[in-house]
């Protein structure tokens, strides 16, 4: 059994739906971690997804400038 994918199956598993963790660094204190369902679109497209514009998470990403998704 091997855990590598290759980069069909890694096209096609992240277009399916799924939910994602988003980490986004919080100044003072640890990772800011929250779900989020996102869509992509392959190939090589864009991950995308919504929320609150008023949210926490978003005035940290655009202060960071950068986010991780799991």
């Amino acid at each position: 059994m091997t855990f590598v994918m290759t980069k069909d199956e890694r096209e096609k598993f992240l277009s399916d739906l799924h939910v994602g963790v988003i980490g986004v660094a919080a100044p003072g204190r640890g990772p800011y971690l929250f779900p989020v369902w996102y869509s992509y679109k392959p190939p090589g497209g864009d991950i995308t997804f919504l929320t609150n514009r008023g949210a926490k998470k978003v005035d940290l990403i655009k202060d960071s400038g950068r986010f991780s998704l799991l």
